[in-house]
């Protein structure tokens, strides 16, 4: 669902690939999968929809 949130809001063109995600909240202790990125750091909407995929389809291979 993440994904697809992501894409619709490149497509309206509300964010682009190059933009800037900042990390705001604690989610080194948020319950689920994380790309390890600590609170402050940044990362580009392109690397987080990439770590996104990744992670879909690691938990998808293992409850397959």
């Amino acid at each position: 669902m993440n994904l697809f949130l992501a894409l619709q809001q490149i497509e309206s063109g509300n964010i682009n690939l190059n933009d800037k995600v900042y990390v705001k909240e604690d989610i080194e202790k948020s319950e689920g999968s994380n790309i390890w990125i600590k609170k402050g750091e940044s990362i580009t909407v392109k690397d987080l929809i990439k770590a996104i995929s990744i992670l879909d389809e690691v938990i998808a291979t293992i409850r397959a």
